[in-house]
C-alpha cells in the first residue's frame, strides 16, 4: 500500500506526508477536546507520530521490496497456469495424434519400452498416464547427468521428444520466481523481499485505515473506491490503497506460503518438521521388495492395478519405477487439488503387494502445513477458482510495486530523492517493540536485516554527531 493514509484528501490535489500528518495532530486535538474518554491520557501528537513512523517504515520498505515484488508477482501469475499453458505453447510435444478407429491405449509397460528403444542408454524413472485426454503420456528418465521427460503417444507409442523442465520457459520463470537466476544470494534476496512484503502489509493496513476527520462528504472515496476522474496523482493513489486494501488477505497468503520455499525460513521448517513433526516409518525410508529366485519383477501396470483403490481422488496415476532390485514401484495420484488427496502407495516389486502407505491421516500437523503449502501459493488448491484468485492477487502487487514507485517518483521535489523524513525523535511504543520482534523471530532473514540497519544506522548518527562536535570545535 502507499506511504499515505486514506484520510480524505479533495479531487484536485492528493495530501502531501506534511499535510496528513498536521491533520492528524488536528483531528487527534479536537478529539482530545470533545472525547471524554480520551482526555485524561491522550497525547495530541502521539498519534501523529506513530502515523509518520509506520508511513516511514512502509516507503522504506515498499522502495526495497517493489522491483522483487514486481519480478514475483509477474513470474507467479504465469505459473498459476502452468498446467493449461505449457500444452499450447508445446504442442508438438504435448499433444496426442487423434487415435485411429478402434485404437486402444497402450499400457504403461509398452510405453516404457517404446521409450528405450528410442533411448537405450537412458534410466526409466517413472510412467505415468496422460494427464488429460487429447495428450501424450509423460515418462521421466534419467539420461546422463540430465533429467528429461519423455512425451508418448498412449496409442501408437511413438516418443514426440524430450521436454527439459529445467530450461524451459516455464522453468526460466520459476528460476527468476524463486531465484532472480542468481542462485542462493537470488533465493535470500526474494526472501528479504517477501519478509518485508508481509511489513509492508501490516503498515499499509495501518495507513489505510480510515479515520475521522471532520468531513462528511464522500466519506468512501479513496477508501472503499477509487477516484478515477480526479487528477493522476489522486488516482495513483486511490488505486494504490483501495486495491492493495482489497488484495490484502490474498496477498498475504501468497507471501506467507512464499516463505516456505526460502533459504532461511523455508529450510528452518523444513528441520522442524523432519525433527519434530511425526511421521510414519513408510515416509521416511520407503520398504524394500524381495527378490526370489525365478521369480520376475511385476510391471507398473500390475503395481498400478494393486494401487490404484488405495488412491483417493480423480486425476491420471504415476508408477514410479524401482531404481534397484530391491526398490518397490512408488504410485502416486497427480492431483493437486486438495492435500488432503495425496497418498503414496508402495508395491512390492516381485510379489505385487501392497508393503506400505500413507496420507493425510497418517501424518503429523506441521507435515500437514507443509504439504498445503505448495498447492495454497499456486491457486490450485480447490481448482480453476482459486487459480483465478491468485492470478487476480498476482496482477494487484503488480498494480501496487508500479503506483507506489510511480508516486513517488511524481511526488519527490525535483532535483532531490523525495525520501522520508527522520523518526530517530520519536520513541516505539512496547506493543510495537513487541512486534517487531516477533516478526523477526518468525521471518528471520527480515529479522537479521533489520538488526543491520539499525547497527548501520546507530554508526551513521554517531558519525556525523562526532563530525558536528569536530567542525564546532574547530
Amino acid at each position: 500500500m502507499t506511504p499515505e493514509t486514506l484520510l480524505e484528501s479533495s479531487a484536485t490535489e492528493a495530501p502531501t506526508a506534511e499535510a496528513i500528518i498536521a491533520e492528524h495532530l488536528a483531528t487527534a486535538k479536537r478529539q482530545s477536546l470533545t472525547d471524554p474518554a480520551d482526555r485524561p491520557n491522550e497525547n495530541t501528537s502521539s498519534r501523529a507520530k506513530l502515523y509518520r513512523l509506520f508511513w516511514r517504515w512502509h516507503f522504506y520498505a515498499g522502495m526495497f521490496v517493489a522491483p522483487i515484488i514486481l519480478t514475483a508477482s509477474i513470474t507467479g501469475g504465469l505459473y498459476v497456469f502452468i498446467d493449461e499453458l505449457v500444452p499450447l505453447m508445446y504442442p508438438e510435444l504435448m499433444s496426442a495424434e487423434p487415435p485411429a478407429a478402434g485404437a486402444r491405449n497402450l499400457t504403461l509397460a509398452e510405453l516404457g519400452t517404446a521409450v528405450m528403444k528410442e533411448h537405450p542408454q537412458a534410466k526409466l524413472l517413472s510412467v505415468a498416464q496422460p494427464v488429460a485426454p487429447g495428450l501424450n503420456a509423460e515418462l521421466a528418465m534419467q539420461l546422463g547427468k540430465d533429467r528429461r521427460t519423455a512425451m508418448v503417444d498412449p496409442t501408437t507409442g511413438r516418443v514426440a521428444g524430450l521436454y527439459d523442465g529445467g530450461s524451459s520457459f516455464f522453468g526460466i520463470v520459476l528460476g527468476l520466481h524463486r531465484r532472480l537466476l542468481l542462485g542462493t544470494p537470488g533465493r535470500i534476496t526474494v526472501e528479504l523481499a517477501a519478509s518485508w512484503g508481509i511489513v509492508l502489509i501490516i503498515t499499509g493496513t495501518y495507513l489505510w485505515w480510515p479515520r475521522r476527520t471532520g468531513r462528511a462528504a464522500s466519506p468512501g472515496a479513496g477508501v472503499w473506491y477509487p477516484r478515477l476522474r480526479a487528477p493522476l496523482t489522486v488516482v495513483l493513489r486511490d488505486l494504490h490503497t483501495v486495491v492493495g486494501f482489497y488484495g490484502v488477505a490474498t496477498a498475504a497468503i501468497i507471501l506467507a506460503t512464499g516463505l516456505f520455499f526460502t533459504q532461511f525460513f523455508g529450510n528452518g521448517y523444513k528441520m522442524l518438521t523432519n525433527n519434530f513433526g511425526s511421521a510414519p516409518a513408510v515416509m521416511k525410508q520407503a520398504p524394500k521388495s524381495e527378490p526370489a529366485n525365478g521369480r520376475a519383477r511385476i510391471s507398473p501396470d500390475a503395481a498400478l492395478s494393486t494401487a490404484e483403490a488405495l488412491l483417493p481422488g480423480q486425476g491420471p496415476i504415476r508408477v514410479g519405477v524401482p531404481a534397484s532390485p530391491t526398490d518397490s514401484f512408488r504410485v502416486q495420484r497427480v492431483d493437486d487439488s486438495s492435500p488432503t488427496l495425496k497418498t503414496t502407495v508402495f508395491v512390492d516389486a516381485y510379489s505385487g503387494k501392497v508393503n506400505g502407505s500413507f496420507g493425510w491421516d497418517d501424518i503429523s500437523t506441521l507435515h500437514k502445513i507443509r504439504s498445503s503449502i505448495y498447492p495454497i501459493h499456486v491457486g490450485s488448491i480447490y481448482g480453476l477458482p482459486t487459480k483465478i484468485l491468485a492470478l487476480l492477487t498476482c496482477l494487484a502487487l503488480t498494480l501496487l510495486s508500479i503506483t507506489g514507485v510511480w508516486m513517488w517518483w511524481r511526488r519527490r521535489p525535483r532535483g532531490t530523492w523525495g525520501l522520508a523524513p527522520s523518526t530517530a525523535n520519536i520513541a516505539i511504543p512496547r506493543w510495537l517493540l513487541g512486534l517487531i520482534v516477533v516478526l523477526g523471530v518468525l521471518m528471520p532473514a527480515m529479522g537479521m536485516s533489520l538488526a543491520l540497519i539499525l547497527v548501520v544506522d546507530f554508526a551513521v548518527v554517531r558519525f556525523l554527531a562526532f563530525r558536528r562536535r569536530s567542525s564546532a570545535a574547530g
